[in-house]
């Protein structure tokens, strides 16, 4: 949204505020807050040239005070992913660098530290752990080929492109595990 053209304040007396206020709808997870990005631009000649004077992101979900009584008895998991690649160099897996070595799953870098306890009241349920199902190798592996770029510049691979089996090393030079 954009502020109301004027003409004042003159380039004499510059110094201006105007407020915008904008409703938003918050999901119930804090963990799914956006960010805000907020820009400050100046047009001018009707919008001729424009300039960034400013920019800014400001975590939402940190702005807020969440309430967390009507979370009494919610369970929410926290899932994390540990990938490697496959050296040939080597000849062994080795922390990948991209994706992350530990990310979401949107393969956003992200650690064990990122996740935080909603508020007071709230306790890690369990350790963190490996999730190990007839969809994982047994030490909690699923394997793909690569990993590309989407159109974002965003490293991007589809679940359904992650498999249980290694196959041969050369063609599945990818592999993930869930934390949660």
């Amino acid at each position: 949204r954009t502020t109301s053209k004027s003409s004042l304040p003159s380039a004499r007396d510059p110094n201006f505020n105007e407020q915008i206020l904008l409703p938003i709808d918050l999901p119930d997870d804090h963990s799914l807050c956006p960010s805000m990005l907020a820009q400050i631009i100046d047009e001018r000649c009707g919008g001729l040239f424009s300039y960034v004077l400013g920019h800014s992101s400001v975590r939402i979900r940190d702005q807020i005070t969440w309430d967390t009584a009507s979370s009494e008895n919610t369970v929410k998991c926290a899932v994390l992913y540990e990938c490697e690649r496959y050296s040939h160099v080597l000849g062994h897996w080795v922390p990948s660098i991209t994706p992350p070595h530990w990310c979401d799953s949107r393969l956003r870098e992200r650690g064990k530290e990122y996740f935080k306890l909603v508020g007071p009241g709230w306790a890690w349920e369990s350790e963190w752990r490996v999730d190990v199902n007839d969809q994982t190798d047994k030490e909690g592996y699923q394997y793909a080929r690569a990993i590309g770029l989407n159109g974002a510049g965003a490293f991007a691979l589809p679940d359904a492109a992650w498999g249980m089996s290694s196959g041969a090393v050369s063609a599945r030079g990818v592999r993930r595990r869930k934390w949660t």
